[in-house]
């Protein structure tokens, strides 16, 4: 897949986040499957700049931060969107242990 598949995919993801975060339901399960959505959109966005820049994909989600920190080790992206890192490792944790789905 090339990064324009995975920049494309991100796009679509974060649209189904945002228009399901845009229903007119008030309901937890509103935000879980937003917030879901959302997550993916990042990964994909992830996903598109390593297939850019590196030549590949985390191979699972949990790996997606470590491949952003070799993004900026090399100078692909400023070293103060470093701290994104943290933000993408802790989103995947929690979809992965469906903290928000409770």
């Amino acid at each position: 897949m090339t990064y324009m598949n995975h920049l494309e995919q991100a796009k679509l993801w974060l649209s189904a986040a945002e228009h399901v975060f845009g229903l007119r339901v008030e309901t937890r399960n509103k935000y879980t499957v937003a917030s879901a959505l959302a997550i993916h959109a990042a990964i994909k966005a992830n996903d598109s700049l390593t297939t850019r820049f590196l030549g590949h994909v985390a191979k699972r989600h949990e790996d997606a931060p470590e491949l952003f920190l070799e993004l900026i080790r090399r100078n692909y992206l400023p070293s103060e969107e470093a701290r994104h890192r943290d933000t993408l490792a802790e989103a995947i944790m929690e979809k992965s242990a469906g903290c928000f789905l409770e």
